[in-house]
């Protein structure tokens, strides 16, 4: 947990200069995340025109950010919740979305997911797990820290959808927050 507060303190990386093949790192957080949860139905939808979607930045902290969204979808959604994940290209932006069809979230209350040590579980089911409220802010962070953004809306049918939203590899500098 200790580390996961001082990601949230610290400014960006300005060495966060590689680049990372979005696709890539949401497939490999999928595959991660299907060990972690084998009974669990996710599923990845990345059409065949983004095979390279590269952004500039971090390959481990965007895994992370992914792994965090996943992991929240699938312990926060009662069991036999399909879990989605998509990769699209809109406009000059990388976009990975983590799309549950459970419960869903307050929209009142869907901004606030996002703040550290933040625990809303009002119209979520709360299973096997005792987080610190930290996932979602260190995705924030991790968006953040390279220039995007992380968004919270309703799924259409019902469940929550969450949406990183990075630019481009034409915007080459991670921006430094303090």
């Amino acid at each position: 947990m200790v580390t996961e507060l001082l990601h949230l303190v610290r400014p960006a990386d300005e060495s966060m200069t590689d680049e990372v093949d979005v696709a890539a790192v949401v497939t490999a957080a999928v595959y991660d995340l299907r060990a972690a949860h084998p009974s669990r139905n996710l599923t990845l939808a990345t059409p065949a025109d983004v095979s390279e979607l590269i952004v500039i930045g971090d390959v481990a902290r965007l895994h992370q950010a992914v792994l965090n969204l996943g992991a929240n979808a699938c312990h926060h959604t009662p069991d036999g919740t399909d879990v989605a994940f998509d990769v699209s290209r809109e406009g000059d932006d990388a976009v990975g979305r983590v799309i549950d069809n459970g419960l869903g979230i307050d929209p009142a209350t869907a901004d606030d997911l996002l703040q550290p040590l933040t625990r809303t579980d009002e119209s979520r089911t709360r299973q096997r797990h005792d987080g610190a409220g930290l996932g979602l802010a260190l995705v924030r962070r991790i968006a953040e820290q390279h220039r995007g953004r992380i968004e919270v809306g309703p799924t259409p049918g019902g469940g929550a959808t969450f949406t990183l939203r990075l630019p481009g590899s034409g915007d080459t500098s991670p921006i430094a927050l303090l």
